[in-house]
């Protein structure tokens, strides 16, 4: 069992979210806005975060590169959860150091699979450089699926 912060300023999201979460045997912690979903990852009390992209106070994308300054964090697991699905969101998310990048509305099996994918991760890949190859090949993907705007 992980415990996993879901951080979203909407908070129908975030109640769909945490029943999702808690329904597959974790526990929540819960931030409205990005500052206080910066100080829960910081101080350390969370195995996997959830984070909206745009919060009041910092947005995700910021949250997660500040994240990633901290040495004793560096590694935190971190999922975005956004309603823009452009090529340019998903790339500004995934160069700030975030793990993974899912779109609203998802599908619970979806949002499942990220989550355990995140939790797992959080398990198995400590190394910093294995996690910047992860996301240079997730980028990679996107960059094959997507258009890119000019």
């Amino acid at each position: 069992m992980a415990t996993i912060l879901v951080a979203d300023d909407n908070e129908d999201m975030q109640l769909v979210i945490q029943l999702a979460v808690e329904k597959m045997g974790h526990s929540v912690v819960l931030a409205n806005d990005g500052t206080t979903a910066l100080s829960v990852c910081l101080n350390g009390g969370v195995d996997v975060a959830l984070l909206d992209v745009t919060m009041p106070g910092l947005e995700g994308p910021e949250v997660v590169a500040e994240v990633r300054r901290h040495p004793e964090r560096r590694s935190l697991p971190i999922l975005l959860i956004s309603a823009m699905s452009g090529f340019d969101d998903i790339e500004r998310g995934l160069r700030a150091g975030a793990d993974d990048y899912i779109t609203k509305p998802f599908q619970t099996f979806e949002l499942h699979r990220r989550v355990e994918r995140m939790v797992w991760l959080g398990e198995q890949l400590e190394a910093p450089d294995e996690r910047g190859a992860m996301r240079r090949n997730a980028m990679s993907a996107l960059s094959k699926l997507l258009p890119r705007r000019d």
